[in-house]
């Protein structure tokens, strides 16, 4: 679904089907002109496949030769961030610029995601180390800034989510040493906790605009998710 002010539009696309764990056509990403990525389930392949809805219009974006796509961020420029997997079905992270697709992988690193990308051409990505933990990161250019949060110690790292179109913010979630999720945003150097007060156990900080409101969801103590915005003041 699509939510611009009070109007709430819902989008479906035919080639998809929603089967266990999938729920359907996912959007995780949208710009200021209201292009928002995702991705589906495709009904035949039973692949993962990316999606840019625009106009009201679905286009299918997919890695070249992958066993699945998922697209999660997208900037005012048009550019596209997401993961693909290849032939052994490990992710890999990926830019889309126009017509040219860049993978992204973390060095010493499996599974890596990248998840947003701002008007900079910045990138969000996260990866698994040797350990098995979340390790996050700031992209630019070809260099990799290190972004985990500080109170994962003990828990399963970092996961980084979306930066803000222009301001240099960024949110994402955190694992306690608890097993507990945290969401959090990090603003003027430092990491500022983001936790619905209704999902004690699970909050994470999924969305983020250049008027710090974050948008996530939380699970409740019933098991049920629910989503949350938070509007935060400097």
């Amino acid at each position: 679904m699509i939510l611009a002010g009070k109007k709430l539009t819902t989008v479906n696309d035919k080639t998809c089907e929603a089967i266990t764990g999938t729920g359907g056509i996912s959007f995780f990403g949208v710009n200021s002109a209201g292009t928002a990525v995702g991705w589906c389930i495709n009904s035949k392949t039973l692949l993962a496949e990316g999606l840019v809805y625009s106009g009201g219009k679905i286009t299918v974006i997919n890695y070249p030769k992958s066993n699945g796509t998922e697209l999660s961020g997208i900037n005012d420029q048009g550019e596209i961030v997401g993961l693909y997997l290849d032939s052994t079905n490990a992710s890999h992270g990926f830019s889309l610029t126009g017509k040219k697709f860049a993978s992204i992988d973390v060095k010493g690193h499996t599974n890596t995601v990248a998840w947003g990308v701002d008007n900079a051409g910045q990138i969000t990505v996260y990866a698994t180390n040797s350990a098995g933990d979340y390790d996050s990161y700031l992209l630019t250019g070809t260099k990799l800034k290190n972004i985990d949060n500080p109170k994962a110690k003990g828990g399963l790292g970092t996961i980084v989510h979306t930066p803000s179109p222009s301001s240099g913010d960024i949110d994402g979630t955190y694992y306690a040493s608890t097993g507990d999720e945290r969401g959090w945003l990090l603003h003027g150097g430092k990491y500022y906790d983001v936790a619905d007060p209704n999902g004690p156990k699970v909050s994470r900080a999924d969305g983020l605009n250049d008027k710090l409101e974050i948008v996530g969801r939380y699970t409740s103590s019933s098991g049920a998710t629910f989503g949350f915005k938070v509007t935060t003041k400097e």
